[in-house]
């Protein structure tokens, strides 16, 4: 195979992954004691969840692309090389990137699920123009409630999500071991 080829593939490989991990890591906040302490928005929950649901929609459009593409450039690579180790190297980088889909699809859709409905939960009344109805005390509680739901919600996809970055910058770092093993 021409060098040149080789070492493009390893640069697509590696900085697709790492790439693709640190553009999902800043929406996590690092724990620590602070984010340990409950804390009450600065904007309403509606607001913030329809935030959410815009970057998510964004990285559905994105991210399995980017990890498609730095996959297909291991993938190669695993074909390419004629050292053994490094073929299982760089098929075990694609495939760990490749992860990203079926974790986001499996272990996060519950949780990316109520967010969605949280965020869409007035939609259809502002469509119909029924957004500043007088509601009963029993729907306001019920919308406190799931207000609440949604503040767990987003510190679980917080979590999720760090977790779900992992799997791109693990196969970035498998692919750059790979390339610079002799």
């Amino acid at each position: 195979m021409p060098i040149d080829a080789i070492k493009t593939a390893q640069a697509i490989g590696i900085l697709g992954c790492a790439f693709t991990s640190a553009l999902t890591l800043p929406a996590h906040k690092p724990p620590s004691s602070a984010s340990l302490i409950q804390i009450t928005p600065g904007a309403p929950i509606s607001h913030i969840t329809h935030q959410w649901l815009y970057i998510f929609s964004r990285g559905k459009q994105i991210f399995p692309d980017l990890a498609a593409i730095s996959s297909t450039a291991h993938v190669y690579l695993a074909w390419a090389d004629s050292r053994e180790s490094n073929s299982v190297c760089y098929a075990l980088a694609a495939a760990v990137t490749m992860a990203i889909v079926p974790f986001t699809l499996t272990v996060m859709y519950p949780t990316c699920r109520g967010l969605e409905n949280h965020a869409t939960r007035d939609d259809a009344a502002e469509v119909e123009g029924k957004e500043g109805m007088v509601t009963s005390d029993q729907e306001v509680a019920k919308r406190a409630r799931e207000d609440q739901e949604a503040l767990v919600l987003l510190r679980r996809w917080s979590g999720l999500n760090a977790v779900r970055a992992l799997f791109p910058l693990t196969g970035a770092v498998i692919g750059f071991c790979a390339a610079v093993c002799v």
